[in-house]
């Protein structure tokens, strides 16, 4: 049946070894369109940094993300199918201290200008603004303005309403491109 149904049956798999909720029932709902907007913020914020570059979202960890969470970002990891991170712990220690945006950058803001869900899904067009760091590689001027684009998509467990699995897609390329790195070379 080819690769559609092997990562089908990962997936249903996956899920059904986290023993999350994804069936909705009178007291665990599909989520409404303002709290998929509400779980979607607070997981951007999580990676929002100060005027230093510090993290400053490792306190919504614990109330955003499922223990087991899961995170596969594509640009990260180079295009490989691979979590990123395999449980919250993970993304904690990535977030607190220099921030997940390794210095790169600093001032990092979310904005989410599209939503949209379907039950226990929440997809985010989302869009950051930051300034430049004097970091190496950055070729640019300090406090440059960078904005950088991507997709996630987010999977909630409707008995806990904690993220269990998101899956990240951005323009990597672009956000290089703004630092001045030689992306070609």
């Amino acid at each position: 049946m080819g690769l559609p149904h092997s990562l089908a049956s990962i997936l249903l798999a996956s899920s059904a070894a986290l023993a999350v909720t994804t069936s909705p029932t009178a007291t665990e709902p599909c989520l409404s369109q303002p709290e998929a907007a509400n779980i979607a913020l607070r997981w951007f914020s999580i990676f929002q940094t100060d005027g230093n570059g510090t993290g400053t979202g490792a306190a919504l960890v614990n109330s955003t993300l499922s223990p087991e969470f899961q995170y596969t970002d594509y640009g990260a990891t180079m295009g490989e199918q691979i979590p990123l991170y395999t449980n919250r712990s993970a993304v904690y220690e990535s977030v607190s201290g220099s921030g997940y945006s390794g210095a790169l950058v600093t001032d990092v803001k979310y904005t989410t200008p599209f939503i949209w869900t379907n039950c226990y899904i929440v997809g985010a067009r989302w869009q950051t603004n930051s300034l430049s760091a004097n970091a190496t590689n950055v070729t640019v001027s300090v406090g440059t303005p960078i904005t950088y684009f991507g997709t996630d998509y987010l999977e909630v467990d409707l008995a806990t309403r904690l993220i269990y699995n998101a899956t990240s897609s951005s323009d990597l390329l672009n956000y290089y491109k703004q630092l001045g790195y030689n992306i070609l070379a």
